[in-house]
């Protein structure tokens, strides 16, 4: 199994190429990160990837589960109401 080896670029893009950016007016918080300034383990990734995941999750999940016990309680409602006449 062979691997593609990583561009040193990507891995550390440079104090030269970070001042750059900066000099040409990127702000702050979107410039590289130097490897020495990265500070994130594992669970600050988990914390990002979970947070949309049950974001979106959850929320179709109760759209869906409403609409489904919606058209369930109407369903109900229509045949109680064909069953008296």
């Amino acid at each position: 199994m062979s691997t593609t080896p990583l561009d040193p670029a990507l891995v550390d893009p440079g104090a030269e190429r970070v001042a750059e950016y900066s000099r040409r007016g990127f702000a702050d918080d979107v410039l590289p990160i130097r490897p020495q300034d990265r500070t994130w383990r594992t669970t600050q990734f988990l914390t990002v990837w979970m947070g949309p995941i049950h974001n979106i999750l959850i929320k179709n999940l109760a759209f869906f589960a409403g609409l489904f016990i919606g058209f369930a309680g109407y369903a109900l409602l229509t045949l109680a109401a064909r069953r008296r006449d």
